[in-house]
């Protein structure tokens, strides 16, 4: 019997993280997890430059992209953090930008 949810191992994930979500909580933990698993790699892409991207970018081994970093918007974040990882990785995008937990 073959697994219907293959391993996370051997991909790219990319967050997208809204530092006024109420789901901001779950994307930090989600990344702080994540890099954990060997074979993964870690991005996020955050709209703000305040505590919650400074937490973000305090964590070891993800890549992470804010405003200050030139960041015009989430579409371009997204093809410039995966472009960052391995490209023969499955890509994984997890979208935390959502204003409520809808």
């Amino acid at each position: 019997d073959e697994d219907p949810w293959p391993a996370l191992a051997d991909a790219e994930v990319v967050i997208l993280h809204r530092s006024r979500s109420s789901l901001a909580a779950v994307a930090y933990e989600l990344a702080s997890s994540l890099r954990e698993l060997e074979g993964v790699g870690v991005g996020v892409a955050t709209d703000g430059d305040g505590a919650d991207a400074k937490a973000l970018q305090a964590l070891k081994c993800v890549r992470t992209l804010t405003p200050a970093d030139g960041m015009s918007g989430y579409d371009e974040a997204l093809s410039s953090l995966f472009a960052q990882g391995d490209s023969t990785r499955r890509k994984i995008l997890v979208d935390a930008s959502s204003l409520t937990a809808d």
